[in-house]
């Protein structure tokens, strides 16, 4: 049995729980006690519609003492629950879909991402029953470790298997999804100064886009953002120390913190880390959720390592993420959180406000 003992003052029962079960020291069930404070809130109001979080599948490649075929089964796994469950919506993904595909120089190695996409779609066309399984780029689909001549070739397998644009929007249920992909990416060294790969980053114009086209026209009403490397220093535990490199200059970090913290009906998800859900300690360093910069923040733990997700209940007043195990087909009790998303007022703002002295690095970057 998994014993949790760090839950925090967000966490709530899945869905369907009716009470705490009591058990004695042998593992057998004496009795049940109310929710208490682990109770859907009553005035969360309606479940408008459900969707299913995911990241860090990594098709193709097997890592840290899971084969490349676990991999694979737990993200047919994910696809098959979208598309067997009437009342999920879709799916998002934050990224790193496949692996290797950032390392793609030869000619074979081309064939392999092609194979990895293949799986993917198949697996869709298969199993999600016609529902919609949006995606970004993470770092795995980007081209940090490619040449400028390789760049192209990877950009447009992007394009075409994620989506046109690398950041795009959709609607659902009243709500904006912004799709926020792995920058667009800027040279890359390694420690002794010579070049690693070529990576063209956001300039000033694409975070002006960003800013104005997104966050400002949507500011009074709730978004979700779905990214791929969290937008500060984020989840550690014994294999990841942190975010900090990334934090310096990787992927949507460009962005600062105050602007994420300006917007009062976001609610960010990440993933990248691959933290297990079980790590969380209720410091905000392993937190699964957190508000601690001011903002709202959604840690995903990989798909691909621990067969974990989210299946998200959107509310009028709020929405409840419940960690789920998809190999398993169980909640994961410590994921379970009721995350009010009543919407307020934002003053509008200039760009030049918030975010004009980054406008101008980028532009002479």
């Amino acid at each position: 049995m998994q014993t949790y003992d760090h839950f925090n003052d967000k966490n709530i029962a899945p869905r369907g729980v009716k009470g705490i079960g009591v058990y004695d020291a042998q593992g057998n069930r004496v009795g049940r006690i109310p929710l208490g404070a682990l109770a859907m809130p009553a005035d969360a109001g309606k479940r408008q519609y459900s969707f299913v979080l995911i990241a860090d599948p990594h098709i193709g490649s097997g890592a840290d003492g899971v084969t490349a075929e676990e991999r694979m089964d737990r993200f047919t796994r994910a696809i098959q629950y979208l598309g067997s469950n009437e009342d999920i919506d879709f799916i998002c993904n934050c990224g790193d879909i496949i692996d290797k595909a950032a390392d793609a120089v030869t000619d074979a190695q081309k064939e392999d991402v092609g194979n990895r996409w293949t799986a993917y779609d198949d697996t869709i066309r298969l199993w999600a029953n016609g529902k919609p399984v949006r995606g970004i780029a993470g770092n795995h689909e980007g081209y940090a470790y490619c040449s400028s001549d390789e760049a192209e070739y990877i950009i447009n397998d992007v394009r075409e298997k994620i989506h046109e644009d690398v950041c795009y929007s959709f609607t659902h249920g009243g709500d904006v999804f912004f799709m926020l992909s792995c920058d667009k990416f800027q040279n890359n060294t390694y420690a002794d100064g010579t070049l690693k790969g070529y990576r063209q980053k956001f300039t000033g114009e694409d975070l002006e886009k960003i800013y104005n086209d997104f966050f400002e026209k949507h500011k009074d009403q709730r978004c979700f953002v779905i990214m791929h490397v969290p937008p500060h220093p984020y989840f550690k535990d014994s294999t990841y120390e942190g975010m900090a490199a990334d934090f310096a200059g990787n992927g949507t970090t460009h962005i600062p913190i105050d602007v994420w913290a300006r917007y009062k009906n976001l609610v960010v998800f990440h993933g990248h880390a691959h933290g297990q859900f079980s790590l969380q300690t209720g410091t905000y360093e392993t937190a699964n959720y957190a508000e601690y910069m001011g903002f709202r923040s959604v840690h995903c733990a990989s798909l691909g390592d621990h067969a974990e997700g989210y299946i998200v209940d959107v509310y009028d007043k709020g929405i409840h993420l419940q960690g789920y195990n998809f190999e398993t087909g169980k909640h994961v009790p410590v994921a379970s959180y009721w995350i009010d998303t009543t919407e307020q007022s934002v003053p509008a703002a200039d760009i030049t406000e918030y975010m004009g002295w980054l406008y101008e690095d980028n532009e002479e970057a």
